[in-house]
């Protein structure tokens, strides 16, 4: 018989034998619902897989599809480089055709040449051409190396001013015409071309019969035999004068511009420059005579106005005699007058200064005594720098003067030159010329010396160039047209 003790035992253990049962069921149960959830897992898995593997089969399909394209279209380039190919073989027979059709006309172009220069030289003789060139100022004119003759057209002895039946033509007649400054260059060129046999051709300068100044230009050819020995020279004459005469006019004019534009650059700053000063003064000034100032400081300001108003009416002097020149050179008349007169009547003015001051004037114008300007703008320009070598001279030394002319291709050149003591060009080239520029101030001025000196030049037509160094004198070249 079993006592409650045991009974109670067995209880007991049947208690927790069933609680553990309870717990292996429960883990059962949680255990089936993970499979369960790994199975539809697996189910997910396995679905997408067949979809990924559809897409595989429909991309392994669009890739044989792409594949059949790219067949075909390597077939149809390897058509299309066929057709390229045949169109290019089809090209280069249409060049060769079109190379040689070119040479054909090639050919023909050298036979209508040919045939031209014969219709050319037939025309020659003819009333045609003859009025041609007259139109043109052109002329030709043929010399033959075996009998030695010269021919030209007429209109070479109406460009010389001659009468065509009363001289006999010749190559040294027709040189005697060139300008003396051209004649060895053109002879130069003309035996040049004769030794050697080729094409020439040059300006030149001649003198008609009545005095006056031609422009010509001369093309020389040579005409060959079979073993190329020249026969003719054949040259074509065109009479250039009247072009070169306008041409000459629009350089004047561009020359005058580009200067009175520079004069009006000068005013501007004159203006802008000189006259502020003393006009600034006489305005502070007036502001200082409002107040109420002591008799002393209105007497100081009265001698402000009056020191400022000379200087503006000196000013205004300077203007007024800048003016004058550049109007006065248009209607003043050009006459001939000889150089060394002109020196000479300088010296006998200014003899005691000479005497005084050891100065002593060298001249030299055998080269050219006689020129043509206005006489008194050249006698200014000259009294000027002799008066500045004076001024300038070096204490001490006997100042000597040299003054020399010389004939140039465009007119004359005066040469200028003393023993003072110069002017630094590298400080001050470049204000030289300037208005109011003083470069030595142990002497008394107002810079206007030399802008006069340049102006006046310039007016007459001409330019002036300074050459100098510091201690070794001074040096202007001065070229006017004569």
């Amino acid at each position: 018989m079993i006592n409650k003790a045991s009974l109670q035992e067995i209880t007991k253990k049947l208690l927790e034998a069933n609680e553990e049962l309870a717990y292996l069921n429960s883990e059962k149960e949680n255990r089936a619902a993970e499979l369960a959830v790994a199975n539809q897992e697996l189910l997910h898995q396995n679905s997408e897989k067949e979809k990924r593997a559809a897409e595989l089969v429909i991309a392994n399909k669009e890739l044989v599809y792409q594949n059949t394209e790219k067949e075909k279209r390597a077939a149809e380039l390897v058509i299309a480089n066929r057709e390229l190919l045949h169109r290019n073989s089809e090209k280069e027979k249409r060049a060769a055709d079109l190379i040689s059709a070119n040479q054909k006309l090639s050919f023909q172009m050298e036979e209508n040449s040919i045939q031209s220069k014969r219709l050319i030289e037939s025309l020659k003789s003819t009333a045609n051409l003859e009025s041609a060139q007259v139109i043109a100022l052109l002329g030709n004119w043929e010399f033959n190396m075996e009998t030695e003759s010269f021919h030209c057209s007429d209109v070479i002895y109406a460009s010389l001013g001659v009468d065509t039946h009363k001289e006999i033509p010749s190559i040294d007649y027709f040189l005697s015409f060139i300008h003396p400054d051209d004649l060895e260059e053109t002879k130069l060129r003309f035996n040049k071309a004769l030794s050697y046999h080729k094409l020439s051709a040059f300006h030149f300068r001649f003198i008609r019969k009545n005095g006056h100044i031609g422009y010509g230009f001369t093309e020389i050819k040579f005409e060959f035999d079979e073993n190329n020995k020249p026969l003719r020279v054949l040259g074509v004459f065109q009479d250039l004068t009247v072009r070169r005469l306008v041409e000459i006019e629009k350089e004047k004019v561009h020359s005058e511009l580009i200067q009175r534009t520079e004069n009006l650059e000068q005013f501007a700053y004159i203006i802008s420059h000189n006259l502020s000063a003393p006009v600034a003064n006489i305005l502070g000034v007036s502001d200082l005579l409002k107040e109420n100032i002591s008799e002393k400081d209105r007497n100081r300001c009265m001698d402000v106005i009056f020191k400022a108003t000379r200087q503006l009416d000196m000013l205004l002097k300077d203007l007024h005699f800048i003016l004058n020149i550049q109007s006065d050179v248009t209607a003043a008349v050009k006459e001939s007058f000889n150089i060394e007169n002109l020196v000479l009547d300088i010296e006998a003015s200014i003899q005691n200064l000479l005497k005084e001051e050891t100065v002593t004037i060298e001249t030299d114008f055998l080269a050219c005594n006689q020129i043509i300007s206005i006489k008194a703008y050249v006698y200014s320009v000259l009294f000027n720098l002799i008066s500045n070598s004076i001024k300038y001279r070096k204490p001490g030394i006997p100042s000597v003067i040299k003054i020399c002319s010389q004939l140039t291709k465009k007119g004359v050149q005066i040469n200028y030159k003393d023993n003072g003591i110069g002017i630094d060009l590298r400080k001050h080239g470049n204000k030289i010329f300037g208005l109011y520029q003083r470069f030595h101030f142990h002497k008394e001025g107002k810079g206007l010396g030399l802008y006069m000196i340049k102006t006046q030049v310039e007016a007459l037509g001409g330019k002036i160039h300074v050459y100098s160094e510091p201690n070794e004198g001074i040096e202007f070249v001065i070229d006017l047209p004569n």
